[in-house]
C-alpha cells in the first residue's frame, strides 16, 4: 500500500503529524475500498487492526484511540463496530477532504499573490529611491 501525503492534511487536523498521517493512511484504504468494494449508500467501510496500525508506526490501543479521538471530531472520520466478534470498520469523507483542500490551496494562492504584489511595490520604491540619489 503506497501513502500519499498531503501537507495540507496538517491544516485539517490541526497540526499533530500522527494525526495527518493516520488520516493519509485512511484516505489511501477508503480510495481502495470504494474501488474494490460494491458501492455501498452509507459509504464503503474498511477494516484495520490495532496491531497493523501499531505495525504503521501509530503506537499502542491508546495512543491510536487518541489520534482516532481527533479524526472523528473532524467529521471526516467515521468509525462503527461490525461482525461477530465485534471489530472496528472505518469510512473517511474523500469528497469533504477534497473540498477543504481545494479551499486551503486558494487561501495559499491569494497569500502567495499578495506576498508578490508586496515585493513588486518594494522592489519599485527601491528602484524610485536609486533613481532619487543618481
Amino acid at each position: 500500500m503506497k501513502i500519499e501525503f498531503d501537507t495540507r492534511y496538517l491544516e485539517i487536523v490541526g497540526g499533530d503529524i500522527k494525526t495527518a498521517m493516520m488520516l493519509a493512511v485512511g484516505i489511501t484504504k477508503q480510495i481502495e475500498a470504494d474501488k474494490t468494494d460494491e458501492p455501498c449508500e452509507y459509504g464503503n467501510y474498511w477494516g484495520m487492526t490495532i496491531n497493523k496500525w501499531e505495525a504503521l508506526g501509530f503506537g499502542g490501543k491508546k495512543s491510536q484511540k487518541t489520534i482516532r479521538k481527533i479524526l472523528l471530531e473532524t467529521k471526516l472520520w467515521k468509525e462503527i463496530l461490525w461482525g461477530y466478534p465485534k471489530h472496528t470498520k472505518y469510512w473517511v469523507d474523500i469528497k469533504k477532504i477534497e473540498e477543504l483542500i481545494a479551499k486551503i490551496i486558494k487561501t495559499e494562492n491569494t497569500e502567495a499573490k499578495r506576498i508578490e504584489e508586496e515585493r513588486s511595490i518594494a522592489h519599485v520604491e527601491n528602484l524610485n529611491k536609486l533613481i532619487g540619489e543618481v
